[in-house]
């Protein structure tokens, strides 16, 4: 099913199965490693958190795409991330006139990073894996900044090789696992980051 499948059904937020709470809540967990923002650069913003949080939740929904039971998993994983998100927003002071916008703004735009994603990861699967996601996440997570620096270049191409490591290790996991939401991001690439 396409990502953007997913944003068709936005009633029952904040319901979510509890299965798909503790993924979520792994999912944060990895996404706020501070090496990302100490090492890699990721900008440390809200809206560099919700980066590499949409980076994550790409790559469990990848990971998911292809198990027909994960369906309901994948849903409710989406349908938490936008009740996150607004509550998120609200503790931010966004007021309560102007916060039905704003998550649709935020939401709108991690439909189109996880769309990015996505094409990326099909061009990974056809072509050069690096090209492809190293270009999205130049454009998502850098923003675009100077691809010719080197030192954003560098950061660029660890983040792309990070992914595509954990994209190995996920698509390990059997379909059972996936759909009892055994989804578990591994952290021995790590210290290779932090090098």
């Amino acid at each position: 099913m396409p990502l953007w499948g997913l944003f068709k059904s936005m009633t029952g937020i904040g319901v979510g199965s509890k299965l798909a709470k503790k993924l979520y809540g792994r999912i944060v967990t990895q996404a706020r490693i501070s090496l990302f923002y100490e090492k890699l650069g990721v900008p440390d913003t809200f809206e560099g958190r919700i980066d590499m949080l949409a980076l994550h939740v790409f790559m469990a929904l990848e990971i998911m795409r292809e198990t027909p039971s994960c369906e309901k998993l994948s849903q409710d994983l989406v349908n938490i991330l936008a009740d996150d998100i607004e509550v998120s927003l609200r503790e931010m002071g966004v007021g309560d006139l102007s916060v039905g916008k704003k998550v649709q703004n935020n939401v709108r735009i991690i439909y189109g990073r996880l769309q990015a994603y996505q094409l990326a990861w099909r061009g990974v699967e056809a072509q050069n894996p690096k090209t492809a996601l190293e270009a999205v996440i130049l454009r998502n997570v850098f923003h675009g900044q100077d691809g010719d620096d080197d030192k954003i270049c560098d950061q660029t191409k660890q983040l792309a090789a990070y992914v595509l490591w954990q994209m190995a290790k996920l698509a390990t996991l059997t379909p059972a696992d996936l759909a009892r939401g055994r989804l578990k991001f591994a952290d021995d690439f790590l210290p290779q980051l932090a090098a």
